[in-house]
């Protein structure tokens, strides 16, 4: 008869590089379940979406800014993750000076204590807890009439436009997730410039 003893059986570890590819799948806006799907089928690493679920808790900053360049970038999302990738993007890869929220109660609450001119971009969800994009887009504007506003949202764009709220919103670009860097580069360039 056999004994075995569970207890000093050595834990298989999570490779950084699997959980930056559960990550990066998680932030292209794939559930954590496909997510743990997909690493499995892509990786052959069997991990629970529970799993996916604590490093995507254990891996988020609350606030994040880094300063480099006068153009300065302002991001809202409930979405801590897609913060995160839209913060590493355009603050390491376009230069920008970047900072996120998911409330965007604490936004505008900063966006307002800055001077009205230190923000020449504004990108936002549609859809947050306490306020959709729209009504966001409006108490900017009240701020800051001059600040380009883009909204990407995983909500047909269809849909947007025939909400009350859009008649009185200058949104200056609305995109549709899941979205190309590449794509994004280009339209954050032509709004700035």
């Amino acid at each position: 008869m056999f004994y075995l003893d569970y207890r000093y059986q050595k834990k298989q570890r999570t490779s950084s590089l699997d959980i930056e590819h559960a990550l990066y799948l998680y932030f292209l806006g794939l559930s954590t379940r496909s997510v743990s799907k997909a690493i499995f089928c892509l990786r052959k690493v069997k991990r629970s979406h529970v799993a996916v679920w604590k490093w995507i808790q254990k891996y988020h900053p609350r606030k994040v800014f880094s300063k480099r360049k006068r153009i300065s970038e302002y991001t809202v999302d409930d979405n801590i993750d897609f913060i995160i990738l839209l913060k590493n993007f355009l603050s390491k890869k376009m230069g920008f000076e970047c900072i996120a929220f998911e409330d965007p109660l604490r936004a505008i609450e900063f966006f307002r204590s800055v001077s009205p001119n230190a923000y020449s971009l504004v990108i936002l969800d549609w859809r947050m807890p306490s306020m959709n994009g729209l009504i966001l887009d409006t108490t900017i504007r009240q701020i800051n009439n001059m600040v380009k506003i883009i909204m990407i949202t995983a909500y047909d764009i269809s849909v947007i436009k025939l909400q009350p709220e859009f008649e009185v919103a200058r949104i200056n670009l609305i995109i549709q997730k899941p979205i190309r860097m590449s794509f994004l580069k280009e339209k954050v360039n032509e709004l700035v410039t």
